[in-house]
């Protein structure tokens, strides 16, 4: 790989477009050409890289059907029209495998594999009768307490004892007369395995290993692949990559440029195949069948060597039939290999489900994690540091240049530019430079947006803005690819000892692995520059001249943490690696017979475990103790900064640090380097670069909530560069806070909470039109098998105590409000998903005549809409005149058929009061220009809108001097787009709330207007979040 030296700031200012993110487009409903070729504009048009296409839950175009691929061919041939890539996806959904379940289905041999364990304890002298689960009996052995053990494998068999007994008259023979062949008939069922055998004296433990087919993984297709066994990796090779080669091959390595494998595993704490037992015995030379219980209990140094092997085995076995058959295949077809393994975070459950997953994602081009949660890694959340350390440290070790992580997922609606960012910028700052957001849904139509939500496509109202995040993310993982991890040391990750202890002792592989993750944490937070080391790829480390080399990278120094039965060629190579001059810190119990250049703080192996106050003055420890044992390049003190991270890359004689605040607090601290070549300051939101005050080794930086810069030192310093605005002192010239205030699109009322009858129109209306008195619950949309239960914790009123439905049947869903006045447009809009069975809609007593449903986008491709404004300008009874009613009438053929979502209705309304998610609400016609104090304008009859809305407003400054100025928006929700005198002067995106406006301001008066943005959480969840300027706008001048 070619080293990245060269930093330009011109390259940094206009974010290279190689270094921007690339989503996953979650393909998930009826695929229509005209809808992916708009989406795939849009992407082009926001400035993205380019998209995954990912086959996902909700996808109605069969899966690699002639018409899905044909979908497929369309995306790639659009992305290059618009010069973009298109990246592959190998699954429907995941994890990877099963090519949509047709692996398993055309070959039920492939099924996933597991041992199940049965064990049973019993004394001599008695007949034993033992039931075990039904599969092949792989082994079943006996154990004394004196150690005899006696193999049991042919003392056991099928048996069946469930009896049923009927009457019967057929012949069984078509010319004869039933009824002249009356006979009983029985049979046996309920199969399972019985051991039989007579028990010598003594006391004996029972272990019994069953090989079954893993059936109750959560996976979509009834079962999971054995990816052990090679034939059924090739045949999800010739069902997925194949096919994609055959269709778009030649736009691999160019428009197609990688395709990505997500989340393969094994399934079950003992995993296994049926070429598993020759496998091993190829390469272990023995026979893993007659020790099989040494997997499950003991600590002997015999037993501990068999569980190593087991793993070491499985490891080898899978990153031969699947990680590297892949890459091999990847590399002959001129694509990149990219994805991720699963878990990360914990290390002994990466044991459980992949061995060693450090070992495999070497076999990645682009190696990859996924953080998809905003559960940070502070300390309240220490795990989630782990995987991308994991994964970049892998990338460094074999000289790859991307680092990728899956992120954005498993948020409310209420998700932000501002809460990407921060969550970008953690993983940023661990080593991660390709930002892979999760993801872009074709559709949120129905429940398709519960699924692993909020989607950041067109869907959200920040998606005008979203080209200004993807040129920041592009800007940041540019310098994340200049020079080198400044790396101090490394940290050796246990896999070796989990393997010696897993599956005996869960909790003690539970308590090393919990020891690790809080080593890592205190070392993360102390803004440590170091990669891990898998102890297996340490003990093949090549040592020369005081340091360890792997793969591409050395090593002089590494740090160990408590390890339980640490096996004798780690302790070798330790003592190899000393005695070579390396330096090596203990922080548990030293191993013994290792001298040299070495460090032991004798920490306890349960750390993590210990109480708060602790665990507080054992990470001080740890601190000390590290920074005692190799110099830091970077320290920082000051206030609020616990959760300030820092990452470096150094060339020879240039260097990068990027800051990162994760705190909710201002922090304003004092930086200490270890080198003095002159530096500036580079903001990654803005592209512009700033003076750094301060002596080069010594200065200060404020950051505020989730704000993030460069401190750069480079061959192109630049003369006469003005301070950051965090360095200048400031004064308030005056506040702005009266605005006029108009909404810029359609208001909305949200319909969420219905009565429902068992009725049809024709039970429901009288005579005149009018409804007749019913009793129903009062419930959110609900499918109709749902309706008794939730009635039970949700009911309203009720006038039968039972509410059961019986199929068919109709269901009415009736919701009303009050509407004054006659609004010049009202729209009633719904999901095509939103209703399942066939419905009809009534206005009051009214149908709405179905020519007069469109599909139209409000916020979704999806979007079903009936204009029913004519509606509301017709005469009602004299003493209902505002009451308006809707009525959703479901023939539901089963229990998951009914009015499943919300509906919502658009037009120039106000709304007075929001009643109960919108049944009983006050709504009165036309659009209203108010003049506005500071206030959410959920107060102000907007209340469920999500968009933009205009404020603006007139401040005189009496004398403009020869100074800086800024406005500051604090308390905003949540973007701002300012207009001063008629030209844009900014956006606010996220912190700091703040833009220059030197440039705009004028003396006299000034004119300003801010186009404010809220989330879409309002409109979709209809809660009302706060929105708009909730404290006054100032404007500030530099003193």
């Amino acid at each position: 790989m070619k080293k990245e030296n060269n930093l330009s700031f011109e390259l940094f200012e206009n974010s290279p477009i190689e270094y921007r993110p690339v989503p996953f487009l979650f393909l998930n409903h009826y695929l229509e050409d005209e809808e992916l070729v708009w989406q795939i504009k849009e992407i082009k048009d926001k400035g993205l890289r380019g998209f995954f296409m990912h086959p996902r839950s909700g996808l109605l175009t069969p899966y690699m059907s002639d018409e899905f691929r044909k979908k497929i061919k369309l995306m790639v041939e659009t992305a290059e029209k618009y010069g973009i890539e298109a990246w592959l996806y190998d699954e429907d959904p995941y994890p990877s495998g099963a090519a949509g379940g047709k692996v398993i289905y055309q070959h039920p041999e492939f099924l996933s594999k597991k041992l199940a364990v049965e064990t049973h304890s019993v004394e001599g002298k008695t007949t034993l009768k033992l039931d075990l689960p039904i599969g092949h009996i792989v082994k079943i052995f006996a154990i004394s307490d004196k150690g005899e053990i006696v193999d049991l494998t042919e003392y056991a068999g099928p048996i069946r004892e469930n009896w049923g007994y009927t009457r019967r008259y057929n012949t069984y023979y078509g010319a004869m007369r039933a009824d002249t062949f009356p006979h009983w008939r029985s049979d046996t069922t309920g199969i399972k395995n019985c051991l039989l055998w007579m028990v010598p004296a003594g006391k004996w433990k029972i272990y019994a290993f069953i090989e079954k087919y893993e059936r109750e993984y959560w996976g979509p297709w009834g079962g999971y692949v054995d990816l052990l066994n090679s034939k059924a990796v090739d045949d999800f090779i010739n069902k997925t990559h194949e096919v994609y080669k055959k269709d778009i091959g030649k736009y691999f390595g160019k428009t197609v440029p990688g395709i990505f494998t997500d989340e393969p595993k094994w399934i079950g704490w003992l995993p296994w195949s049926s070429e598993f037992p020759e496998f091993f015995k190829k390469t272990k030379k023995y026979d893993i069948l007659p020790v099989l219980y040494m997997l499950v209990e003991g600590d002997s140094e015999k037993e501990r060597k068999i569980r190593f092997d087991y793993w070491d085995t499985l490891t080898r076995m899978l990153k031969q039939s699947f990680f590297d058959k892949i890459y091999h295949w990847c590399e002959k077809n001129k694509i990149s290999f990219t994805g991720h393994v699963s878990p990360e975070e914990e290390p002994d459950l990466g044991v459980v489900y992949l061995g060693d997953l450090m070992q495999h994602a070497k076999s990645f081009q682009i190696p990859g994690t996924d953080i998809i949660t905003s559960r940070l890694g502070i300390n309240e959340f220490p795990i989630v540091n782990v995987g991308p350390k994991l994964i970049s440290s892998v990338a460094r070790q074999q000289k790859r240049k991307r680092v990728l992580t899956e992120c954005f997922a498993l948020e409310e609606w209420d998700f932000t530019l501002e809460k990407m960012k921060k969550i970008a910028d953690f993983m940023m700052v661990l080593g991660v430079n390709f930002i892979n957001p999760h993801g872009f849904y074709y559709s949120i139509d129905g429940h398709r947006k519960k699924e692993a939500c909020p989607s950041q496509f067109y869907q959200t109202t920040y998606w005008q803005y979203y080209e200004q995040f993807s040129k920041y993310i592009g800007r940041v993982c540019y310098m994340l690819t200049r020079f080198d991890y400044a790396c101090e040391f490394a940290l050796l990750y246990p896999t070796g000892c989990l393997w010696q202890i897993l599956p005996a002792d869960r909790k003690k592989a539970k308590l090393l692995s919990d020891t690790f993750v809080f080593i890592n944490n205190v070392l993360v937070h102390e803004n440590r520059q170091f990669d891990f080391v898998d102890d297996i790829d340490f003990t093949d480390a090549k040592i020369e001249n005081g340091k360890f080399t792997i793969g591409e990278i050395e090593y002089s120094a590494i740090v160990i943490p408590p390890l339980y039965f640490p096996s004798e060629s780690l302790s070798e190579k330790l003592k190899k690696f000393a005695e070579d001059g390396g330096k090596i810190l203990f922080i548990g119990e030293r191993i013994k017979g290792i001298n040299g250049n070495i460090m032991c703080l004798n920490l306890p192996e349960n750390m993590a475990q210990l109480e708060e106050e602790e665990r507080k003055e054992i990470a001080q420890k740890i601190k000390n103790g590290v920074n005692d044992f190799v110099e830091p390049q970077v320290m920082i003190d000051g206030k609020h900064c616990d959760e300030v991270f820092v990452s470096v890359r150094k060339d020879k004689s240039d260097s990068i640090y990027f800051f990162v605040n994760l705190s909710e607090d201002v922090a304003d601290f004092n930086v200490t380097l270890n080198e003095k070549t002159d530096k500036e300051i580079w903001d990654p939101s803005s592209g512009k670069r700033f003076l750094l005050t301060g002596k080069p080794d010594n200065f200060n930086l404020v950051l505020e909530p989730g704000q993030s810069l460069f401190v750069v030192s480079c061959n192109e310093r630049q003369q006469h560069l003005l301070e950051p605005s965090f360095s200048i002192e400031k004064e308030v010239v005056c506040k702005l806070d009266r605005w006029d205030f108009e909404v810029i699109d359609d208001n909305v009322l949200y319909l969420g909470m219905w009565n429902i009858a068992k009725k049809s129109p024709e039970d429901f209306f009288d005579n005149e039109g009018r409804y007749k008195e019913i009793g129903h619950p009062v419930l959110p949309p609900v499918p109709a098998g749902r309706i008794k239960d939730l009635a039970k914790t949700n009911i309203r009123w009720l006038k039968d105590s039972v509410f059961d439905v019986s199929y068919p049947s109709t269901l009415c869903y009736k919701t009303n409000f009050f509407c004054f006045g006659n609004p010049e447009k009202m729209q009633l809009v719904w999901e095509q998903s939103g209703i399942i069975g066939k419905y009809r809609i009534f206005i009051d007593n009214e149908q709405v005549p179905p020519d007069r449903i469109k599909k139209l986008r409000k916020y979704d491709a999806m979007n079903l809409c009936a204009d029913i404004t004519d509606f509301f300008k017709k005469g009602k009874p004299f003493y209902t005149p505002s009451v308006r009613t809707i009525s959703v009438f479901v023939d539901v053929e089963n229990p998951e058929q009914g009015l499943v979502e919300p509906m919502r209705i658009f037009g120039d309304f106000v709304v007075m009061k929001t009643g109960d998610m919108g049944m009983g609400a006050e709504i009165k016609a036309g659009k209203i220009k108010h003049q506005i104090s500071c206030k959410s304008w959920t107060d102000l009859g907007y209340p469920f809108y999500s968009g933009s809305a205009i404020y603006t407003t007139t401040f005189n400054i009496s004398k403009l001097e020869k100074a800086r100025y800024f406005l500051r928006c604090d308390n905003l929700f949540d973007i701002a787009e300012i207009q001063l005198n008629g030209k844009i002067a900014g956006k606010i995106l996220w912190n700091p709330k703040e833009i220059e406006i030197t440039e705009f301001i004028k003396q006299a008066d000034n004119h300003i207007s801010m186009k404010i943005t809220n989330s879409i959480y309002n409109l979709l969840e209809g809660k009302q979040k706060s929105s708009g300027i909730l404290e006054p706008v100032k404007i500030l001048k530099g003193k």
